[in-house]
């Protein structure tokens, strides 16, 4: 083989490799130019798939926080009036079951204004002046004193015993402070509803058909009446306390089918021929 055919084969040979070089590098640096429709088929279909693989949230349970508290109902945190429970007023009051009270003691001051406990003191007055008068004089004896009471949450105060009566006021019955009846006795015995005994009372009163009480009115006609009552609650302001209690209030119920109240029957009286029974 002659040397020009070898140059020209290597020329050829070379040649054939640059060109194969140019094809390579412009094939790996041009980018295909996308088809707009093929693309748009592609993110429809992504974007469903998307869709169909995430669960929505609203259906996703989430994982318990334990350092968030759920909320108590509200009828958990207002005790219902018959659950209520206070250490400090642990009885119920009869009259207002929503009132709660305590035991205590309420001081009542003398209504002596020189009021001398020492009994050698009192005693050696009283023999002074008898000696210079010949009549003792009239010594204040009422001291002084701390009643026993049911102190409540309502500002009010119930007596256990009044001064000086013979009968309870107020007495527990369990864990109720109950209202007794004036017959109720102070030894220790049950406690009758007041307001069952005036309830009744006044049902007797109205059940009888006798007038026994007679006034002469002014027109010296006589009114013949009865005694009637009517029952109900009283609040009472006495020495700084304030308590309501069961009361029968009394009036006169007359043949004449009027009812009157003791102010009321007065009037009708004549003021110089006062009320006489026959």
């Amino acid at each position: 083989m002659s040397i020009r055919k070898c140059k020209r084969k290597l020329a050829l040979c070379i040649a054939s490799l640059f060109w194969a070089a140019c094809d390579n590098d412009s094939s790996s640096s041009v980018a295909p130019v996308p088809d707009p429709e093929t693309n748009a088929s592609n993110d429809v279909s992504s974007s469903s798939e998307s869709q169909t693989e995430t669960p929505s949230s609203s259906s996703e349970e989430q994982p318990a926080n334990p350092d968030i508290q759920e909320p108590a109902s509200s009828s958990s945190e207002i005790p219902s009036s018959s659950s209520y429970s206070n250490p400090d007023y642990p009885y119920t009051l009869g009259l207002h079951p929503s009132v709660h009270c305590k035991d205590s003691t309420f001081y009542i001051p003398s209504p002596c204004a020189s009021y001398r406990p020492n009994l050698k003191t009192v005693m050696t007055e009283l023999s002074e002046n008898e000696a210079l008068y010949g009549v003792p004089p009239q010594t204040c004896t009422i001291p002084a004193r701390n009643d026993s009471i049911f102190k409540c949450d309502n500002g009010m105060i119930y007596f256990k015993k009044m001064a000086y009566a013979t009968t309870k006021s107020f007495a527990l019955v369990g864990d109720t402070i109950e209202q007794c009846a004036p017959t109720a006795a102070n030894n220790g015995e049950a406690c009758p509803s007041a307001k069952e005994y005036f309830t009744n009372q006044a049902k007797n009163a109205e059940a009888s058909t006798n007038y026994p009480n007679k006034y002469t009115l002014a027109d010296n006609t006589t009114l013949n009446c009865k005694d009637a009552y009517e029952t109900k609650l009283d609040t009472v302001n006495a020495n700084g306390a304030k308590y309501d209690h069961w009361i029968n209030e009394l009036k006169q119920k007359c043949d004449n089918g009027n009812e009157y109240t003791t102010d009321e029957l007065m009037d009708l009286v004549s003021k110089q021929n006062s009320a006489k029974p026959d």
